[in-house]
């Protein structure tokens, strides 16, 4: 879970699990089974499977306060904030043949369910050859289906990147969303191997001390961290671009309007409080684009 929207927002992060039995809803009374469970009939599967040996689980995390509140510490950090909302229209797996067509009943979605990860999207920010930002973060997994609420929110510290690199990058460096809802499922090896491979890590060499389990957990976040970027390597996946440039031409007219109110309203009196700047925002509704494996 990402929880660096809580640099500049307090909404909480909630990420649900949950195998949801389809035999126990009532088709003949939808009704009775929202009554009984709070969520319609038609709205299953409404969650990503949970781990191994567990029905249900449920992870919400809740700041007391956002973490920058003070203009001067926003100024000088200069966050930018990200946010997906929603995925529309996934396709699923689509076929031409009667003969596969048993392998899409009863959805598109049958086969992703089967042998698929639950979708999830990868933010890259300021993308380019030389990146500016090297932090790349991931959404929480939503179910295989047509529609998805993600309400995913990530924010990155720009403030220690230079003036004209931040400007250069703003202006020709967009934000790259890839969506990934093909990547296979692990296999119980790979798996497995994976487990030990931390685990020795822990254990430590056999004629030597044990591994700190905070430095293991440091080497495991990187290792996560370059599977992220190398998630398309091998499988299709979906890609789309934000540009940033309107932020900038957002940010010169707040000043603007901002200097002359704050001239107006106080009367040329330099010790008056100014009031809090409004932040530059762009909102926007994008097409994925289908691409093949990188390898």
């Amino acid at each position: 879970m990402d929880l660096s929207s809580f640099i500049t927002q307090d909404t909480p992060i909630v990420q649900e699990f949950g195998n949801l039995d389809l035999e126990s809803i009532n088709e003949q009374d939808p009704l009775a089974t929202t009554l009984a469970t709070g969520k319609w009939a038609g709205d299953y599967p409404s969650t990503p499977p949970p781990p191994p040996g567990l029905r249900y689980l449920s992870i919400t995390v809740t700041p007391s306060t956002p973490l920058l509140t003070d203009p001067k510490a926003l100024s000088t950090h200069n966050p930018l904030t990200i946010s997906l909302r929603n995925l529309k229209d996934l396709p699923g797996v689509r076929v031409t043949s009667l003969a596969a067509l048993p392998h899409v009943t009863p959805t598109a979605f049958t086969l992703l369910e089967k042998y698929a990860e639950c979708p999830y999207a990868i933010v890259t920010p300021f993308h380019a050859d030389i990146p500016i930002c090297k932090r790349v973060t991931r959404s929480c997994s939503v179910p295989h289906r047509p529609d998805s609420e993600l309400n995913f929110t990530t924010t990155y510290l720009t403030g220690h990147i230079d003036r004209q690199r931040l400007i250069e990058g703003l202006s020709n460096c967009p934000v790259k969303i890839e969506l990934q809802d093909r990547q296979p499922l692990k296999t119980v090896a790979s798996l497995t191997a994976e487990t030990l491979r931390w685990e020795m890590e822990l254990a430590g060499p056999a004629d030597g001390p044990a591994g700190d389990i905070f430095d293991v957990d440091v080497q495991r976040l990187a290792a996560m961290h370059a599977g992220w970027k190398t998630a398309g390597d091998a499988c299709s996946h979906g890609t789309t671009s934000v540009p940033l440039g309107g932020l900038l031409s957002q940010a010169k007219m707040l000043a603007d309007a901002y200097k002359r109110a704050s001239e107006k309203r106080n009367g040329g009196d330099k010790k008056a409080k100014p009031a809090p700047l409004p932040r530059p925002s762009i909102k926007q509704r994008v097409d994925v684009l289908q691409e093949k494996r990188r390898r």
